[in-house]
């Protein structure tokens, strides 16, 4: 590992093995830079920590530009044909007017594949804890590992999520969109429900957040529920009372919020470690392979063009916010037609590491 600490052997490091990770690891391994992605990848997801998320239509075209093998059949676990606002069936999809058929996958076994896909195309995945980044004069010239090994790279790519390692080591500030929000999701298992049709994915709104529930394969239902903090009761959705089993999954904070900057010179924030929304969005692995693969991008075009490294920074923090702010303004005015009263004016705060 020390000649990994060495000045100028490494051209991007990407920390986290997550979705946004490993596809600006693949971009810029793809663009012949030499490439490191710091990650727990032999970590094994235990099944009440996993999450399932659904499939959005432009995945696989972005999978492909990524040169992988698009197959789901190991982390498929249910379709799904519409949305149903309760018991009304209707498209509920805020970004389009079209009824299309979508999916669900669990995201540790989705997470599991792209990462052996990236191992077959040579990405090496170095079995480490990113712990810090190196700054000196202002610029992030690497990242200290857990255990003290430093990798020194001419750019580092945050696709940590929830750790959001450069945001918080940098001290950027968080410009929040909403007040605190908690969603929790869980797996019942029961033979009655209020709902029979399993080729519908139900999304049901109410005055402090929503309820969304979807049949998987097994018979087991998914669903997630979100609040606002102070309405938050932690329970198992009414439709699905009679459940012999619940299994709850998660638990976390879905406060909608964005770094500012999301990039700054010798690093770049993408997915989650860059800003959150929550999952009413329905655009988690879209959002999270779009960026990643943007990220990528953009430290190419740094690297390969140094003089205009300022001016393709800005870009990229641009469009990261311009993103953001359309899936805000898109969400809010949803739930303002639904009734759902989880809004508030942008405020700031500093992050403190």
């Amino acid at each position: 590992m020390e000649r990994l600490a060495l000045r100028g052997t490494i051209d991007v490091i990407v920390i986290g093995d997550g979705i946004a990770g490993i596809a600006a690891a693949l971009f810029c391994l793809q663009q012949g830079l030499k490439t490191l992605l710091i990650g727990e990848s032999n970590r094994k997801t235990k099944a009440k920590d996993d999450t399932v998320e659904s499939i959005h239509h432009g995945v696989q075209s972005l999978l492909s530009h990524l040169k992988i093998n698009v197959d789901f059949s190991s982390a498929k676990l249910g379709t799904y044909c519409f949305i149903s606002n309760g018991i009304v069936r209707k498209s509920l999809n805020p970004y389009t007017e079209d009824i299309w058929q979508g999916f669900h996958v669990s995201k540790a076994k989705f997470i599991n594949y792209l990462q052996m896909e990236a191992q077959k195309q040579n990405l090496f995945i170095m079995q480490e804890t990113a712990e810090n980044v190196i700054v000196e004069n202002g610029r992030i010239v690497g990242v200290k590992t857990k255990s003290g090994i430093n990798v020194y790279s001419k750019y580092s790519i945050d696709g940590s999520g929830r750790k959001r390692i450069i945001g918080k080591k940098m001290k950027f500030y968080e410009k929040l969109y909403s007040p605190t929000l908690v969603a929790w999701t869980g797996i019942s298992f029961t033979s009655e429900c209020d709902f029979k049709d399993s080729q519908n994915a139900y999304f049901i709104p109410n005055k402090n957040g929503w309820t969304w529930i979807a049949q998987l394969e097994n018979k087991s239902f998914y669903w997630t529920k979100l609040s606002s903090k102070k309405k938050a009761d932690f329970s198992v959705p009414i439709e699905l009372s009679k459940s012999h089993e619940t299994i709850i999954s998660k638990v976390a904070n879905m406060r909608w919020r964005i770094f500012r900057p999301s990039c700054i010179e010798g690093g770049i924030l993408c997915g989650d470690a860059a800003c959150l929304i929550d999952p009413a969005a329905g655009q988690g692995i879209l959002s999270a392979l779009s960026s990643g693969i943007k990220a990528g991008q953009t430290a190419v075009a740094c690297i390969k063009n140094q003089p205009l490294e300022n001016l393709i920074l800005a870009e990229y923090d641009s469009w990261c916010l311009n993103q953001f702010e359309q899936k805000v303004n898109q969400l809010q005015e949803y739930y303002k037609s639904e009734g759902i009263n989880v809004m508030s004016k942008p405020t700031h705060r500093k992050t403190h590491s």
